[in-house]
């Protein structure tokens, strides 16, 4: 596994926060798995979802990881951690309205777009903001 150069303590932080969240996100979806699964039947959409969250959830921690050991592809793989949550919660959101569910949807769309907005920082800058990092996660959790 090859370092990448000299990393921000940020990005060290927010590697923390990733595994953390990450961890915490997969473990409570897999305990719900069987709730998501039982759902491909009846709401073939949301249990689709939810198994796609653990998914993100555990490509999150393993994200987290890669900044902790400062690996080379680790802001690569941040990156399409971070597309893939605007994804999902785009996808829920639409979901949700498509069901008439509204008690979620604000959360989903702050998610979304606190997702959105570390994004384009992470492109435009290369620089890991990790507040905004634990907002999103914190908003995906209530999603």
């Amino acid at each position: 596994m090859e370092k990448a150069p000299e990393r921000p303590l940020v990005a060290y932080v927010f590697g923390v926060f990733s595994l953390i969240f990450g961890g915490i996100g997969a473990w409570l979806g897999l305990l719900a798995g069987e709730i998501y699964v039982s759902q491909l039947q009846s709401r073939p959409i949301s249990g689709f979802l939810g198994l796609l969250g653990i998914l993100i959830n555990i490509v999150e921690s393993y994200s987290g990881i890669l900044l902790i050991l400062n690996n080379r592809n680790a802001l690569k793989l941040t990156t399409v951690y971070v597309s893939s949550a605007i994804a999902l919660a785009s996808l829920n959101a639409v979901a949700e309205i498509l069901a008439g569910q509204w008690s979620h949807i604000t959360a989903t769309l702050i998610a979304g777009l606190i997702s959105l907005t570390y994004r384009n920082r992470l492109t435009n800058h290369g620089r890991v903001n990790a507040m905004r990092q634990q907002a999103a996660h914190f908003f995906l959790a209530l999603a």
